[in-house]
């Protein structure tokens, strides 16, 4: 997706945070987005720790690698579906804990 015209800027100058405070404006004009956090703990559909908080063994674990085959991972058409929702932004975790990058 690429920035339109009233897309909010990063750090608008003229509304720029107190020292020491975090930057909000941004966030808060731009209000919807999506977050992407996907990986091969999503096979689980629990939580991202499912391994950890369900003290999983490697061999438990194993199955969901040996099944994820992110074969209908199409990021253009989740732009799409975000820009048609009015969705201002998107941030993708590229590179999660278990190794996995998209």
């Amino acid at each position: 997706m690429t920035p339109s015209a009233d897309t909010p800027q990063a750090y608008p100058s003229e509304d720029r945070a107190p020292e020491g405070t975090p930057e909000t404006t941004w966030f808060t004009t731009a209000r919807f987005g999506m977050f992407v956090h996907w990986g091969l703990y999503s096979l689980a559909a629990r939580h991202e720790w499912v391994k950890n908080r369900e003290e999983l063994t490697d061999e438990q674990y194993q199955v969901y690698f040996d099944h994820f085959d992110p074969d209908r991972y199409d990021p253009v058409q989740w732009a799409r579906a975000a820009r048609a929702a009015g969705m201002r932004y998107v941030v993708l975790t590229a590179k999660h804990h278990d190794g996995f990058c998209l």
